[in-house]
Parts: structure tokens; C-alpha cells; sequence
């Protein structure tokens, strides 16, 4: 005997009746029953273990943000400790750049009045100086004209020879 292509359907729906029969005229064994039983534990304490893992994330997050605030308020109260330092440096610093600025200040001036001095002292020598050429030409001067009126009374009243 031969199947046909036909006949397949219908021993398909034979195959899933008989195989229902046969499941349900079946009882469980104590095998079947204490490995339902395990996978229930097993199911239980593994939602338990998610659950606990979740807490403890949560518990770890919360424990990272405090620490990130207490690291917030350590770096702000550092930069405050930094800010007044600074401050005082600053200040520091303007002051002496004030003082040596004063300084400067006064030794530009004490040189200014120096050089004052020595400026006119050098144009009262020059004065001094122009006034003795003045006179030593006119010294000179009148020399040479006396000289020379001199030798022209000489030479006019010496009989010629």
C-alpha cells in the first residue's frame, strides 16, 4: 500500500490526536514534580538576585552622587581658598608695584634735579667763559691798536735816515 500526497493531511490530524491522548492519560512522576519545583525556585531566586542586583545599583548610584557632592563642595571650597589667595597676592603685588613705582618716581626726579644743576652750571661756566674771550679780544684789541699806533708814532717822528 501506497500513501498518496492526499492521504498526509489527514494522518497529520491523526498524529496530533493520538499524541494528545497520550499526553494526557499520562500522569506526572515525582521526577516531573520536584524539577517543576526546582525551576520554580530557581525562577524565584533568580527575580530575588535581579532585584537585589537593582537595590544595589541604586544604593551605588546614590553613593556616587553624594561623593560627587562632596567632591562639589571640596572643589568649591578649594577655589574659594584659591580666590583669597589670590586676592592677597594681588594686593601683594599692587603694592610693591606702587612702592617701586614711587621709587622710580623719585629717583627720576632727584636725577632731573641733578642734571638741573649741572645744566646750569655748565651754561654759568660757558657765561664765564664768554665774558673772559670778550674781554681778552677787547684786551687784544687795544693792545694791537696801541701796538700799532705805537710803532706809526715811532716811525713818524723818527727822523728818516
Amino acid at each position: 500500500m501506497t500513501l498518496a500526497n492526499e492521504d498526509l493531511p489527514q494522518l497529520k490530524s491523526y498524529f496530533y490526536e493520538w499524541l494528545a491522548e497520550a499526553d494526557s492519560s499520562r500522569r506526572p512522576g515525582a521526577f516531573e514534580l520536584s524539577l517543576q519545583e526546582r525551576l520554580i525556585r530557581v525562577e524565584e531566586t533568580l527575580s530575588n538576585q535581579i532585584e537585589l542586583t537593582r537595590q544595589g545599583f541604586s544604593a551605588m548610584d546614590k553613593r556616587f552622587e553624594g561623593m560627587q557632592e562632596q567632591m562639589d563642595q571640596r572643589f568649591d571650597a578649594f577655589q574659594g581658598q584659591l580666590d583669597v589667595r589670590f586676592e592677597v597676592v594681588q594686593g601683594q603685588l599692587d603694592k610693591r608695584f606702587e612702592a617701586a613705582r614711587a621709587q622710580t618716581d623719585s629717583r627720576f626726579e632727584a636725577m632731573q634735579t641733578h642734571l638741573d644743576k649741572r645744566f646750569d652750571a655748565i651754561a654759568s661756566d660757558v657765561r664765564n667763559l664768554s665774558q673772559r674771550m670778550d674781554k681778552f679780544m677787547l684786551w687784544s684789541f687795544s693792545t694791537t691798536v696801541a701796538g700799532s699806533g705805537l710803532v706809526i708814532t715811532v716811525l713818524k717822528l723818527w727822523p728818516p735816515v
